[in-house]
């Protein structure tokens, strides 16, 4: 019996220990309500960089590297600048606005090391009759310059020699405009990545004006 007593008195002061359920009076009925139970708060999307979307390099700006590629013995003087820092863009716009001060206009892309990158310029041809210009494109690999592929440009020539330029690489796929109007696409493979900048071989010279403003896209979507 003494045992009895002592499990019963055990098992009260359980039951009086527990927690208490919360009671609210509906219609008079006393009924049991859960406990509130917080929310954590919704994770909020990791907002992107600048650099992250694009970035822009103005034409006096440190991150220039000059005299990146110098030419090999023998051959015509070319100038090269690249973009620090930016040897993993794959996918971009370029914008800029230069203007040609001789003969042509040139920029650089997927430059992977100093030997091995694309060119693409806009030079101007004189003949006989008016001015007219040509988009051409080549790559350099291994230090040489590949046989290059020509598109006769259609448009009006600025008498100011200032273009503006957006070119985009997306894929195997170059595609420019000059002015605002569509010039023309390349295709190619050889290089999938590299950074950017100014070109110029023998006499050309042109000046850039504003600077590259790069944005990055999204694989064949072109934004």
């Amino acid at each position: 019996m003494a045992i009895k007593k002592a499990v019963k008195k055990a098992v009260a002061k359980v039951k009086s220990a527990s927690p208490k359920k919360k009671t609210a009076s509906v219609a008079g009925k006393k009924v049991a309500t859960k406990k509130a139970v917080a929310k954590k708060p919704a994770k909020k999307a990791a907002a992107k960089t600048p650099e992250a979307a694009g970035f822009t390099v103005e034409a006096g700006s440190p991150r220039w590297i000059h005299d990146w590629s110098p030419a090999a013995a023998n051959a015509p003087v070319r100038f090269v600048s690249v973009v620090k820092d930016a040897a993993d863009l794959k996918n971009f716009r370029l914008e800029f606005t230069g203007k040609i001060q001789n003969q042509a206009m040139a920029w650089v892309f997927r430059a992977k090391d100093p030997k091995n990158y694309y060119v693409e310029k806009l030079e101007i041809l004189k003949g006989s009759g008016q001015p007219s210009a040509s988009l051409t494109y080549y790559a350099v690999v291994d230090g040489a310059e590949q046989r290059p592929a020509q598109l006769a440009l259609l448009h009006d020539l600025p008498e100011d020699g200032v273009y503006k330029i957006r070119f985009e690489a997306n894929g195997n796929k170059f595609s420019t405009w000059i002015n605002g109007q569509e010039a023309g696409d390349f295709t190619d493979e050889k290089f999938d990545r590299g950074s950017i900048g100014q070109f110029s071989t023998g006499d050309e010279a042109a000046e850039l004006q504003d600077g590259f403003h790069i944005t990055l896209l999204d694989a064949k979507k072109g934004n």
